[in-house]
């Protein structure tokens, strides 16, 4: 068993929830697929947890890449929306001025 890939559905999106450190090496991991929602528990070598954190570290590094960029185009497109907006007069300081009680 690789604690890369989910034994049940063949999955590579395998969650890591827990981990505890074992004697001789090994490390007990319990994992999460997210598609077939199988948990698996699991020794596995220094080499083969060390592979998984690499795998996960990537994988974050990944979606904060993504993240940023989904981030940078939708403001951009508002900046444009709103610089039409303006354009337009459609949008005045009182748009902004705070709610009367």
């Amino acid at each position: 068993m690789r604690p890369s890939t989910c034994a049940n559905c063949g999955s590579d999106l395998l969650q890591l929830e827990a981990w505890k450190e074992g004697g001789g090496g090994a490390t007990t991991l319990r994992l999460r697929c997210p598609e077939c929602f199988v948990r698996i528990v699991g020794d596995f070598d220094a080499d083969q947890v060390a592979r998984l954190d690499r795998a996960l570290m990537e994988a974050r590094l990944e979606m904060v890449a993504l993240y940023q960029a989904v981030l940078s185009e939708n403001l951009g497109q508002e900046a444009a929306l709103m610089s039409r907006a303006l354009a337009l007069d459609l949008i005045g300081a009182d748009d902004f001025a705070m709610p009367r009680a």
